[in-house]
């Protein structure tokens, strides 16, 4: 008999329906009365959310008491438990524990979170494409480059060493805040923020938006206007192709496409500035929103998959990929390495101990019986060499 009809055997058995019926009832009862509970204790309301689970994320509450009730507790108790009479060694294991698990949930729990702020922040500013909800407080005003820009910062620094202080503080502490500070959008919020438009008062909107949160709206015009060149040369193309096959029919239609893109061109020439002042043209009704220039623009932005949404999810995808490869490696093969000189260092020091070469034989049995938990003898073994 296949799994299939298992299943409708014992979905369709009275005993199912009779347990299935009973459980409908018991939530039919229970739950109003948790909603009536939590209505009248705010608060459990709040707390229950907080540890709520959402698809693969977790919160990070839950996040952290699962990591330090399944992770750090039971390797303390464990410590603990396996040399009730060694102190000494119970105090060894605990150091390792500290050094080694605790690096790792906090690793876990806040260093990615701040890598993907501290990469995306910095990409914010070199591509201009703002990938974080908000951006870093300022650290210097100055905005000039070469020997003048390093003497106006350095003369910043001297004049308001609290101030810098503060800010750097600060922004450490937006970095490595779990859940707010400087946070990395998701895929979803960059395709909310940068498509979906059906008006130039939202492209004029989202351009502000952009110079807000540390982003360069000039390069974010470039990139739309490159992309919007781009696809229209490629039309042209193609209906050069088509006309070609066609003995030349539909020439009236490219030199409108042709115009079209002279028209872009232009608006290219007037950079950012000459941009804004078309979209409050437009705005204003000096321009017709059937302008091709409008129109071009809006269909631009109504696609979901755009260019600037392809180009911030790409740069998203590869923040993040640096991120979790730098977190993976240090805890892959940093850390164990760290944690190996640790132990060398011990031995060592333990070693050191052996003063006559004739008491090395009993005096190494003791310190392998005595000193070296049994996971650690092959690399003990492997330090003698």
């Amino acid at each position: 008999m296949g799994i299939e009809k298992i299943g409708e055997k014992i979905a369709s058995s009275g005993v199912y329906q009779a347990a299935g019926k009973k459980f409908n009832q018991f939530c039919d009862t229970v739950g109003p009365k948790i909603n009536n509970a939590l209505e009248r204790h705010p608060k459990a309301d709040k707390f229950l959310k907080m540890i709520e689970p959402t698809g693969a994320n977790n919160a990070f509450l839950g996040m952290s008491s699962l990591m330090v009730g399944t992770v750090i507790v039971p390797r303390v108790l464990t410590a603990k438990k396996r040399n009730p009479d060694n102190k000494e060694a119970t105090k060894d294991e605990i150091k390792e524990i500290l050094f080694r698990d605790v690096q790792t949930v906090l690793i876990i729990l806040f260093f990615l979170k701040a890598m993907n702020s501290g990469i995306a922040a910095i990409t914010t500013k070199k591509k201009g494409l703002p990938l974080t909800n908000k951006p870093f407080d300022k650290l210097f005003e100055s905005q000039t480059t070469g020997f003048k820009g390093i003497k106006d910062k350095a003369g910043e620094l001297v004049s308001h060493p609290i101030k810098k202080a503060k800010t750097v503080g600060k922004n450490l502490l937006n970095m490595l805040h779990p859940t707010k500070g400087v946070i990395a959008l998701t895929n979803e919020e960059c395709t909310s923020k940068y498509s979906n438009f059906n008006s130039m008062e939202e492209i004029g909107k989202m351009l502000d938006e952009i110079d807000c949160n540390g982003g360069k709206s000039d390069k974010v015009f470039d990139s739309i206007i490159n992309s919007l060149i781009k696809q229209q040369n490629i039309e042209i193309e193609n209906a050069n192709k088509a006309s070609l096959a066609a003995n030349g029919l539909g020439k009236d239609a490219i030199k409108e496409m042709q115009k079209g893109l002279e028209q872009l061109e232009e608006l290219k020439q007037g950079k950012i500035e000459g941009f804004k002042q078309f979209i409050a043209a437009v705005n204003n009704g000096e321009i017709s929103k059937d302008d091709f220039r409008v129109k071009v623009l809006l269909n631009f932005f109504k696609d979901g998959e755009n260019a600037l949404v392809e180009e911030a999810l790409d740069l998203n995808a590869t923040l993040r990929s640096i991120a979790l490869f730098i977190e993976m490696t240090y805890l892959g093969f940093g850390l164990p390495a760290l944690n190996e000189k640790r132990l060398e260092k011990k031995y060592l020091k333990d070693g050191a101990k052996l003063q006559q070469p004739e008491q090395k034989s009993d005096n190494y049995s003791k310190l392998i019986n005595n000193n070296i938990k049994a996971q650690e003898i092959k690399l003990y073994h492997n330090f003698l060499k």
